[in-house]
């Protein structure tokens, strides 16, 4: 099964994204923009593993969970990688917060890290360019398309983050479906 582990967004949040995404969705219809119910900020790609590897992940999920409490962060602004001009993937960007969450990434790698585990169980090892927190709202089709012209909406949505989620990632006819396999609160208050 294929896995990642983000945060996840609560239903308002997909809802507040979705309502200012409306008219760049209608504008720019050669994007495969992202369903509402698919929205979350990935915090890493594990790829497929066994359920031998998803105890281990469950493990490393757990562990560093316990180590952070609640916070909040701000989804804010849109940004395009690699460039606008031959976007690959439009996404939402965090402001207020991102230092939070580049900790939390950290984190996570580091319990990832036992090279025999990484090894026996296909954990990706972290990519040679720096955690960029974000949510990705579209990928590229098939059409090449420039996107510097784009009037960006006004986006500022206050999003409380509880805790890491490991989903599995499936994609079927319709679309990429994901499914909640795991999830674990964050533990430490700030009191």
């Amino acid at each position: 099964m294929r896995l990642f582990v983000a945060l996840g967004l609560d239903k308002q949040c997909r809802h507040d994204i979705e309502t200012k995404l409306a008219v760049l969705r209608k504008r720019y219809p050669v994007l495969r923009w992202t369903r509402a119910a698919n929205l979350h900020l990935t915090m890493a790609f594990m790829g497929d593993m066994d359920e031998t590897g998803l105890s281990a992940l469950d493990e490393a999920v757990c562990k560093t969970s316990r180590n952070f409490s609640r916070f909040t962060y701000t989804i804010q602004g849109i940004h395009f990688f690699p460039s606008i001009h031959n976007p690959n993937v439009v996404a939402l960007g965090v402001s207020e917060g991102a230092e939070k969450i580049c900790l939390l990434s950290d984190s996570l790698e580091q319990n990832f890290a036992d090279p025999r585990r990484m090894l026996q169980y296909n954990f990706r090892p972290k990519e040679n360019r720096p955690f960029v927190p974000h949510i990705t709202a579209a990928r590229k089709g098939n059409e090449r398309v420039s996107l510097k012209d784009m009037v960006v909406p006004e986006i500022s949505i206050p999003v409380e983050a509880e805790g890491l989620s490991i989903f599995s990632s499936e994609l079927n006819p319709s679309g990429v479906v994901y499914q909640l396999v795991s999830y674990y609160e964050f533990n430490i208050s700030d009191n």
